[in-house]
């Protein structure tokens, strides 16, 4: 591989490697822009996102995540629990994640919420609030009803 000196050489650059990026540590290309995303709660820290995966994917029983380093960058690859299997909209049995269940209860309690009030109530960002909706949502165990104005949340349990 007559690539792999350049390559360790511009990691060793930037200060990165797959072992850093495990433990958390996070170099960002442009530290204004990334403080700007975490401060306006577009992110939720930064170089969490490998370690998240990892946690996460453990907690749902899935094969460890493998890393790699191509070209520049890490590539993280998440394995299904069945990759034969195409996800489909049926409700699952995986385990709720510990997001996924404070949301079912504060939406049991107040489901005229709106997102931004999900998060702000969570103390999260309304992406991540965003993507857990939708899980629950194909999961069967959250909808939405009602006029775009007036519309609530459903908790199907």
């Amino acid at each position: 591989m007559a690539d792999a000196p350049q390559l360790k050489a511009t990691w060793d650059h930037l200060g990165l490697s797959i072992e850093k990026a495990l433990s958390g540590r996070s170099n960002p290309r442009n530290p204004i822009i990334a403080r700007f995303f975490r401060e306006a709660k577009l992110v939720e820290g930064w170089g969490s996102g490998i370690g998240r995966s990892f946690s996460l994917c453990r907690e749902y029983g899935l094969r460890e995540p493998v890393i790699q380093e191509i070209d520049e960058a890490i590539r993280v690859t998440i394995f299904r629990k069945d990759s034969s299997h195409v996800p489909s909209d049926e409700p699952t049995t995986l385990p709720l994640s510990d997001l996924e269940k404070d949301i079912l209860a504060l939406l049991q309690n107040e489901p005229m919420l709106k997102i931004r009030e999900i998060a702000a109530n969570l103390d999260t960002g309304e992406s991540k609030i965003k993507h857990a909706t939708v899980r629950l949502k194909k999961r069967g165990l959250l909808s939405r009803s009602g006029a775009k104005q007036s519309s609530y949340w459903k908790v199907n349990l």
